[in-house]
């Protein structure tokens, strides 16, 4: 994810760089979003929830 910028280096303009890296973070997130959810705990899919075991559902 990061080797691309790494190569680049910075740039004369740091909110441009700024701006480069953002873009490629979330171009990262889209291209791989198994790495993504991994690397910050989130799912990747959706998922059905667990039923609650015992007790109802209305608090009675």
């Amino acid at each position: 994810m990061v080797h691309r910028d790494r190569d680049r280096g910075p740039s004369a303009d740091p909110v441009e760089d700024l701006r480069r890296g953002w873009d490629g973070y979330v171009e990262s997130g889209l291209r791989i979003p198994a790495i993504y959810g991994l690397m910050h705990g989130g799912r990747t899919k959706p998922t059905r929830r667990r039923p609650r075991l015992g007790g109802s559902c209305t608090g009675s």
